[in-house]
């Protein structure tokens, strides 16, 4: 069976035991929910996409975990899912294996402590706490952030690139920049370059997306 086919029928089985487990901490967290669904664009749908992937991540490991996420995504995409859904969507999953990373962190050479279904419970406060900090999307009509373009998909940001940003454009991209900060990966345009002729960084030419917006070139890190 190739890798297409087992991954569908996983979603498959796997799809209603996600939709049980976001019901179960929607009602304990008090998660935001569209009127008539079972949580769509908003803070459950969010939650819900966040949970699967970290739940994958600690599972299966964090390259399953987006290989799973990514197919489900092209399958809407597929199937005329509108690209403000899929941003949302490939974003909250970002956030969700990141999420499992800073868990596994946390419980480095402590981790046989806990069962499976207590460590899905962390993951569950933490990424609540993250949707109380605005870390995910959850109105994806009205939330400008692009996951393409962000330090979600990889995005590196230089010192120049910084610096000739106008102030509009710096506070779109701070919490980016912020994060950047934190991991200590910001360099200059020249260790940048060197970074692409070593195989750590890639450079992504300017395009322009089917919908007609324009995307700058810019620096992109490896894929973990």
């Amino acid at each position: 069976m190739n890798i297409k086919k087992n991954i569908q029928n996983y979603e498959n089985e796997q799809a209603n035991y996600f939709f049980h487990l976001t019901e179960k901490y929607q009602q304990k967290f008090g998660l935001k929910i569209t009127p008539g669904t079972i949580g769509h664009n908003d803070e459950t749908d969010a939650f819900r996409h966040a949970l699967m992937e970290a739940y994958y991540s600690l599972k299966y490991g964090g390259l399953s975990a987006k290989l799973i996420g990514d197919y489900h995504e092209k399958e809407g995409s597929d199937n005329g899912q509108p690209h403000y859904e899929k941003n949302m969507d490939l974003w909250n999953n970002a956030v969700g294996r990141e999420t499992a990373l800073e868990l596994k962190k946390k419980l480095k050479g402590f981790d046989d402590y806990y069962s499976f279904d207590e460590k899905i419970d962390m993951l569950a406060i933490m990424i609540r706490d993250k949707i109380r900090k605005g870390e995910l999307i959850t109105d994806p009509l009205n939330d400008p952030r692009d996951f393409e373009t962000s330090i979600h998909n990889g995005r590196i940001f230089t010192y120049e690139e910084i610096g000739q940003m106008s102030k509009k454009d710096f506070r779109y991209n701070e919490p980016d920049i912020d994060k950047q900060l934190n991991l200590k990966k910001i360099m200059t345009e020249a260790q940048a370059k060197n970074a692409v002729l070593n195989g750590n960084l890639i450079y992504i030419e300017p395009y322009t997306r089917r919908d007609g917006t324009s995307v700058c070139g810019h620096y992109r890190s490896l894929p973990e």
